[in-house]
C-alpha cells in the first residue's frame, strides 16, 4: 500500500510546521492562522508537501495527542492537541482503523483541548482562545466558530 507523505509523517507522530490542512490522499490546503490582534483564518491555495519537505526536510514538530472522541455516524475518531515546539496545534480525523484521513495544523494556535461534534461539524478549541468549525466531510471550509 503507498502511503502519502502526511500518513507517513502521521505515522511516526510528526506533523510539517506549515499551516495547512493535509489530505491521507496527497492534497496539501495552505492556510494562515494570525493571533495578533485578532483572530484571522485564511485558507489559500492547494500546495505540494513533497517540494515543501524537499526544501525544509527538517521544518516539522512532534505532536502529542491531547483529546479523542469516537463519532458514531461518521465512524470516524476525532483527536486534537499539541506539536513539541510549543505554540502549535493540530486537529485530526482517523479512520475506525487510526489511518489518518485528515490533519489541520497551525504554527500559532497552541494546544488544540477541547472538541465538541454534531452531525456535520467539528468544534476546536485551542488554549490560546481559538475556535474553529471544520466540517466533517470537507474540512478545507473551516472557518472561525463564534462561542
Amino acid at each position: 500500500m503507498n502511503h502519502s507523505a502526511i500518513s507517513l509523517l502521521w505515522m511516526k507522530g510528526k506533523l510539517p510546521m506549515k499551516d495547512g490542512i493535509y489530505f491521507a490522499d496527497g492534497r496539501s490546503i495552505a492556510c494562515s492562522l494570525g493571533i495578533n490582534p485578532h483572530i484571522e483564518l485564511t485558507v489559500n491555495d492547494s500546495f505540494s508537501l513533497q517540494d515543501f519537505l524537499v526544501k525544509s526536510p527538517f521544518d516539522f514538530t512532534t505532536i502529542n495527542i491531547l483529546n479523542e472522541t469516537y463519532h458514531e455516524d461518521n465512524q470516524c475518531f476525532y483527536t486534537l492537541g499539541k506539536g513539541s515546539n510549543g505554540s502549535e496545534g493540530f486537529v485530526a480525523s482517523l479512520a475506525p482503523d487510526r489511518r489518518l484521513i485528515w490533519v489541520a495544523f497551525f504554527a500559532n494556535s497552541e494546544s488544540f483541548v477541547e472538541m465538541s461534534c454534531d452531525e456535520n461539524i467539528l468544534y476546536a478549541d485551542s488554549s490560546s482562545g481559538v475556535h474553529l468549525q471544520f466540517p466533517l466531510h470537507d474540512p478545507e471550509l473551516c472557518s472561525l466558530a463564534f462561542t
